[in-house]
C-alpha cells in the first residue's frame, strides 16, 4: 500500500542523507524479523531492529496514483548462519511486511519515521553462499484485492470447521426454512410450502 506523507517529504528535504536509514519489518510464522540498514540496534515502537549495514537491494517503486498492483523487491544479506537456517524453515508467504524510512538525531536515535510501503509477502527465495541472501517481494493491497475471492459456505457446519465454537451462522438452516414472526401469518426467511404455495422465488414471503 502506498501513502502520501508530508513527514516523508520533510525528512527527505531537511535531513542529512547520512542520518537516514531503512527499517524493515517482516512477519514470519516463527516470529517477526526486524532489521535496519544502519549499524547496531535501534528501537522503534518498543521493538528492537538489528543493524545489517545494508539491506542489499531495494527495487525502484514509482507512485502514479493508479489502482494498478505494485510490488517492492528487497534483498537481505544474512551473515548469521543460524538466522539463515531458521529462515529456511519458514514459509512467510501471505504474511505482512513493512518498509520505513527513519531519520536519526544527533545521538543516532530514531527521531522520525515514514512508512514507504506496506503489503503482503508474495515471493520468498533464499540463496546459500558467501554471503547468504534472502529475496523478498511485497505486494500491495491492490494485488490482494485482484485475486479471486475465496469461496466459502455460510453455514453453521462450515463456520464450526473453521472456527470451533463460533455460532454466528447457527440459525442459517432455520431461516432457510422460515420462522414465525410476531405477526400472525407472517414468516421470516424462505417461503413456506403449504396452503398458500411458494412466493415468486424471493427470500421472504408475507401472507396477510
Amino acid at each position: 500500500m502506498r501513502f502520501s506523507d508530508t513527514t516523508l517529504t520533510t525528512m527527505l528535504t531537511n535531513t542529512d542523507p547520512k542520518r537516514l536509514i531503512y527499517l524493515l519489518r517482516l512477519a514470519f510464522p516463527s516470529g517477526p524479523i526486524r532489521i535496519h540498514s544502519g549499524i547496531g540496534e535501534k528501537t522503534y515502537n518498543g521493538e528492537t531492529y538489528l543493524g545489517v549495514g545494508s539491506l542489499g537491494s531495494i527495487s525502484t517503486l514509482s507512485e502514479d496514483g493508479s489502482t494498478s498492483a505494485k510490488r517492492l523487491s528487497l534483498g537481505i544479506q544474512v551473515d548469521d548462519y543460524a538466522a539463515f537456517a531458521a529462515a529456511m524453515n519458514d514459509n512467510p508467504i501471505g504474511y505482512e511486511g513493512e518498509l520505513f524510512l527513519a531519520s536519526l538525531d544527533e545521538n543516532r536515535r530514531i527521531s522520525a519515521t515514514a512508512l514507504l510501503f506496506a503489503g503482503d509477502i508474495a515471493d520468498y527465495n533464499l540463496k546459500k553462499g558467501k554471503p547468504n541472501f534472502i529475496s523478498v517481494a511485497l505486494s500491495d493491497w491492490f494485488e490482494t484485492w485482484g485475486r479471486p475471492a475465496f469461496a466459502a459456505k455460510y453455514t453453521d457446519a462450515s463456520q464450526q470447521a473453521l472456527h470451533p465454537g463460533d455460532e454466528i451462522f447457527s440459525q442459517v438452516d432455520q431461516l432457510a426454512q422460515g420462522i414465525d414472526d410476531s405477526i400472525s401469518g407472517r414468516y421470516i426467511g424462505n417461503a413456506r410450502i403449504g396452503g398458500a404455495g411458494r412466493s415468486g422465488g424471493g427470500n421472504m414471503m408475507l401472507r396477510r
